[in-house]
């Protein structure tokens, strides 16, 4: 038996927020909610695909896919179900662009470059 017969025989719900891509259709009362950055989206202000069409986001793609996770785990799942939450960020992409306020984290600090 497959994890997701297991999860749905149990009752169990999967949310899936930030990178990635859903199949037309893969949406249905076993995946719950979900929203996706098309494509491989964008840092600043991006777009996220959901249930009910398109959806801007106004910050970055990383504070806004974590703030999704923790408000789907906080405020909107049931917490007698079991539940996969699959919280996908898109910093490990490239080209990576890091939010405004974390431009300047490491101001004019070198690094050094290893032996090897």
């Amino acid at each position: 038996m497959s994890r997701r017969m297991s999860r749905r025989q149990a009752g169990g719900r999967l949310a899936r927020l930030g990178a990635g891509t859903l199949v037309a259709g893969a949406a249905g009362p076993a995946v719950g909610p979900w929203e996706v950055l098309p494509g491989q989206g964008q840092y600043y202000n991006p777009d996220f695909d959901t249930p009910a069409g398109r959806r801007r986001h106004q910050g970055h793609a990383t504070d806004i896919t974590t703030e999704l996770a923790l408000d789907w785990l906080d405020q909107k799942r049931d917490p007698g179900r079991p539940f996969l939450l699959m919280c996908q960020h898109k910093a490990p992409h490239r080209n990576w662009m890091p939010a405004p306020d974390k431009l300047d984290l490491f101001g004019s600090s070198g690094f050094s470059v290893g032996s090897s």
